[in-house]
Formats: structure tokens, C-alpha cells, sequence
């Protein structure tokens, strides 16, 4: 125990010893020393991975253009409303019944896999690549909705919200997974029905018809709620094809015949455009308003049919301006 002599004054050191072999230590080194040793970083490694993790999945859900020409943002711009209810509805289906095919995919492979190898097709694998694929899909969905529920809480525009993220690389890579899920949905199905019987497993061939099943519904749905939603995109594309109705067969008789000669027409091998073949000497030609000339029992044939042209479309008891003259009538 030190003791201070009479007189003297206490001055505090300046430095302190280290308990590590009284190594002497500036105040002002070990604050950084102490700094360091409990730094988060240096005590929790696992936090860079978190970190980066973060950033790797924030720019896989981020526009990486500007503009998308994905057809759901051209949907979205005709009718907001209808269109939020329908992602919606999908989304929240779809996810949920990929959560619940992955559950009972996994139970069922990790409890009857071993005896699922004695089948004719590898159906086990089909139905553990199927839920990868579902699997990979999940995270699309819901995180499409939660962004949409985002733009509805801050007010902004759905379409500024769909159309950014349909220019992310998550969605285009979804849309990829769905085109090579749907081949895959295929050949399951050819298998299914050319499977044999499995005695080793007989429930693996019921999992995937249940699957099997589970997806078409899943189609179904998303396909009545479009026609429900879009009543007026699904018949603003029709375009009303002119009625046919046949000529009567007055007017019929009433078109003028000629006969086939070499020099009736321009061209050297004319043809009828019914029949296909070339016209011979002789034969009997039907000709109508507007110029064309065919065979009498082709055209006669078709006009009972369609009162139009073959050829034209014009009908025969319209004006004609600008009927085709033979060069030479007999």
C-alpha cells in the first residue's frame, strides 16, 4: 500500500499498468482497444452476411429499368380498381396454396421416400421439384402484396407501384419459373397416365393427382376472377364477322355466263380461285359484278352459300365502282 508523504501532493498517473505482464497502456489506446474488443462487428460476424443478404434481396426486388412492358401494367391502367382486387386474389390463392402444396409435399416425401423408388416413374422427384419450384415462387407473391399494401397506406399510384415492380428482376425471373413449372406440370401429367402400379407406394400416385388438381384449380380461379373483373376487356377485342347469308337463286341466274377462250384473260394459266383448277376451252364461267370470273358450278355452289366473292368479298347485289372488264365477252 503506498502512502504519501506529508507535504506532497497526489498527482493521479497518467498511465496504467495492463494486467498482462504491467505493460503500459495510454489512456487514450485503451479506449480504442476496448472499443474494438466489443465492437458489434467483431462480436457478431454474422451480421455482414445479414447485412448483405438485405441488399442482395433489396435489389432483387427493385426496378432495374425504368419502363415495363409487362401486360398486367396495361391492365392495371384501364381499371385500378378491378385490378387491385384482382391481384389480390390471386396472389393471396396462389401463395397460399403453394405454402400448402410445399407442407404436404415435404411431410410426404420425408416420410415415404425410401419406398417411393420402386415406381415405374420417378414421381417422387417430380414432386420434390415441383415444390422447389413453388418454393421459389412464395417469396414473389407475397412480397408483390406487400408492396401493393404499401402504395395503398402512402397513397400513391397502383400503377407506379405495379409497373416498378414488374421491372424488377424478381418478377421476370417468376415469370421464367412459371413457364418451366408449367412444362414440368405437363410431364407430370404424362406420367401420371402412363404410370403403372406401385405396390411399394401406392399414395405417392394420389399426392400428385392431388397436386395435379390443386394447380388446375388454382387456374381456374385466376381465370373466373378475370372474366368477373374484365368484363370489357374480354369483348372490347371481338370484332362482329360480317353475317354470310346466300344469294337467292334468282340472282344467281341473273349473273351473266361466257365462255372460256385464250384470249378472255391477261394471264396465260388463269385458274378458278374455288376449285383451284385451270380453266379449258369452252367451259361455262360465271362472271360477277365486280369482275371475277369462276367456274358456273363453283360459283353457283358458293353463292348459295355466301352471296360474296370468293375473292373480293363484294357482295353480288351491291354497287360495284370498280368491277374488272374481260377483254372479251362472248
Amino acid at each position: 500500500m503506498a502512502v504519501v508523504a506529508e507535504g506532497e501532493e497526489f498527482a493521479p498517473q497518467a498511465t496504467s499498468s495492463s494486467s498482462a505482464g504491467g505493460v503500459a497502456v495510454d489512456g487514450s489506446d485503451e479506449t480504442e482497444l476496448v472499443a474494438r474488443c466489443y465492437s458489434p462487428v467483431e462480436l457478431l460476424p454474422h451480421r455482414r452476411l445479414v447485412r448483405w443478404c438485405s441488399e442482395v434481396a433489396s435489389s432483387f426486388f427493385s426496378p432495374n429499368s425504368e419502363h415495363s412492358d409487362d401486360p398486367l401494367v396495361d391492365v392495371v391502367r384501364r381499371d385500378p380498381q378491378a385490378a387491385s382486387r384482382f391481384i389480390r386474389t390471386v396472389m393471396i390463392f396462389s401463395g397460399l396454396g403453394s405454402v400448402v402444396v410445399c407442407a404436404s409435399c415435404a411431410i410426404f416425401l420425408v416420410l415415404y421416400w425410401s419406398r417411393c423408388g420402386g415406381c415405374d416413374r420417378p414421381l417422387r422427384w417430380w414432386l420434390l421439384m415441383h415444390m422447389m419450384l413453388q418454393v421459389m415462387q412464395i417469396p414473389v407473391r407475397f412480397v408483390f402484396l406487400a408492396k401493393m399494401k404499401t402504395a395503398e397506406i402512402a397513397g400513391s399510384s397502383l400503377e407506379a407501384c405495379v409497373s416498378s415492380f414488374t421491372a424488377s428482376p424478381a418478377w421476370r425471373a417468376s415469370k421464367n419459373v412459371s413457364l418451366f413449372t408449367y412444362g414440368w406440370f405437363v410431364l407430370g401429367i404424362v406420367w401420371v397416365v402412363n404410370a403403372g402400379g406401385c405396390t411399394a407406394c401406392p399414395g405417392i400416385y394420389r399426392m400428385t393427382i392431388a397436386v395435379i388438381i390443386q394447380a388446375v384449380a388454382r387456374a381456374v380461379v385466376a381465370l373466373v376472377c378475370f372474366r368477373l373483373l374484365f368484363p370489357q376487356l374480354d369483348t372490347a377485342g371481338r370484332v362482329e364477322a360480317p353475317k354470310v347469308e346466300g344469294a337467292e337463286p334468282d340472282q344467281i341466274s341473273a349473273l351473266p355466263l361466257v365462255r372460256f377462250t385464250t384470249n378472255l384473260f391477261s394471264e396465260d394459266a388463269a385458274s378458278c380461285a374455288v376449285c383451284l383448277s385451270e380453266y379449258e376451252l369452252g367451259e361455262s364461267l360465271r362472271r360477277l359484278p365486280c369482275g371475277h370470273h369462276f367456274h358456273r358450278r363453283c360459283a353457283d355452289k358458293w353463292l348459295r352459300r355466301s352471296k360474296r366473292c370468293p375473292l373480293c368479298m363484294h357482295a353480288i347485289d351491291a354497287e360495284c365502282e370498280h368491277g374488272w372488264k374481260p377483254k372479251k365477252v362472248i
